[in-house]
């Protein structure tokens, strides 16, 4: 254990309590060992990357004669720079929790998470807009189109939010571009389809609904859709809702079924709920010719 004392002799020598004083915080005394200690580097050890630690560290100083000369080299060595540091830290922490440097950093990212959130949401709720009124988002070339002028019309509209994201981030870093936008609209997709899943294996039974359609390259590609009725508000509501396209290989029953079902798993849609089925060409998924 190590603690403050007075004069304790080795030798012809002793350790003079003064010392304490002149060298306060980090020296000690240890009776025990009859020989002086740094508290800082005793309780706050650095890793030994060269050298060899001994006085004041591992093993108490005794040299009294050249005392002061020790202690000056002590306190200028790596060692106990390092320790030091560590202590003063230590102690800061203890008195405001707040200053902790994880805590700080925790709190820094936080506050660039919830900033990159504001100048998100205005661009997603833009380009959401156009998805909900069948609008085109581009035009000829990215600077150009409906969602670059809704954009200017909300800076307008006093969107200082939006504005100052424009005016201050890099040409890469505005959120723009359009693969930026696809990602966004995947997922957004994404998002609205788990809350659309959600909602119907927390019915009491769902419904699906597939048709066949060709996309504008006349591929043939199954929609898929759900209908349940939802009683997540007070007054149950019958809902239908799209949930996606997905190629065809084939137009037989076999393979349009082995479709739906997987495009069920992978949308994690509860088949123990499958209360009914509706298609567009019945004869068909009926087996028949």
């Amino acid at each position: 254990m190590i603690l403050k004392a007075t004069c304790q002799e080795v030798g012809k020598r002793c350790f003079r309590e003064s010392w304490l004083t002149q060298y306060t915080p980090w020296l000690s005394y240890s009776p025990r060992l009859k020989g002086a200690f740094c508290i800082f580097c005793v309780l706050f050890p650095q890793p030994v990357q060269r050298g060899i630690q001994g006085a004041f560290i591992t093993t108490p100083c005794t040299k009294y004669k050249d005392f002061n000369e020790c202690a000056r080299n002590h306190t200028s060595s790596a060692w106990h720079r390092g320790s030091q540091q560590d202590a003063e830290h230590f102690a800061s922490t203890i008195r405001d929790p707040n200053k902790d440097i994880i805590c700080q950093i925790d709190n820094s990212v936080k506050r660039t998470i919830e900033e990159n959130r504001k100048k998100l949401y205005p661009i997603i709720s833009t380009i959401l807009f156009c998805g909900t009124n069948d609008l085109a988002i581009r035009g000829k070339d990215s600077t150009k189109g409906n969602v670059e002028q809704l954009y200017a019309y909300r800076i307008e509209g006093g969107d200082s939010i939006l504005k100052n994201h424009f005016d201050t981030a890099a040409g890469n870093a505005r959120y723009t571009s359009h693969r930026t936008q696809n990602d966004l609209i995947n997922l957004s997709e994404q998002a609205l389809r788990e809350d659309i899943v959600k909602a119907a294996n927390n019915a009491v039974g769902f419904s699906i609904i597939a048709d066949e359609t060709a996309d504008i390259l006349g591929t043939e590609q199954l929609s898929l859709g759900v209908r349940f009725v939802d009683t997540s508000s007070e007054k149950a509501m019958i809902r239908e809702e799209f949930l996606g396209f997905s190629p065809l290989k084939g137009m037989d029953a076999a393979t349009i079924s082995d479709c739906i079902i997987q495009h069920c798993k992978t949308f994690g849609l509860l088949l123990n709920n499958l209360l009914g089925q509706g298609y567009d060409g019945c004869s068909i998924m009926a087996g028949k010719e």
